[in-house]
């Protein structure tokens, strides 16, 4: 949302990784940035399910299978949002984010640019709507 001030979270989709009381991490999934795959594979091997069917891998070696599949559907995220204790509650209860249940089709297939949008718009909300002040008007 606009009142959270921050440019460096303006119109980003976080998929929520931990959430706990010592803090909060996600991935910022609709930023796209050059990458080739040398660059990717650099000291990489585990891997964790999110939600149904949506894994983190912090390793390259859950790449192989995936690489010769050509019907694999793969995202690569560069980096985490992080947050300290009761920092993110206080960020939504100020009006500041706006939350859904995570999914992997929208994750892995929408294209990152319209990602911020389509998921406004699954939540039944028009992106013109957001406005910078007191919540959704």
């Amino acid at each position: 949302m606009p009142q959270l001030g921050d440019p460096n979270f303006h119109r980003s989709v976080v998929l929520m990784i931990e959430h706990g009381d010592a803090g909060s991490m996600g991935l910022v999934i609709n930023r796209a940035a050059p990458l080739s795959l040398g660059e990717l594979a650099r000291g990489q091997s585990e891997k964790h399910e999110v939600v149904p069917g949506l894994y983190l891998s912090f390793t390259v070696d859950a790449l192989q299978p995936l690489l010769q599949n050509a019907s694999s559907k793969l995202r690569f995220c560069l980096g985490y949002a992080g947050w300290g204790p009761k920092q993110l509650e206080n960020e939504i209860a100020a009006g500041a984010w706006l939350c859904t249940e995570a999914s992997a089709v929208p994750t892995l297939e929408s294209e990152p640019d319209h990602l911020w949008d389509e998921i406004l718009r699954g939540m039944g909300l028009d992106p013109a709507m957001i406005l910078p002040a007191k919540g959704i008007q």
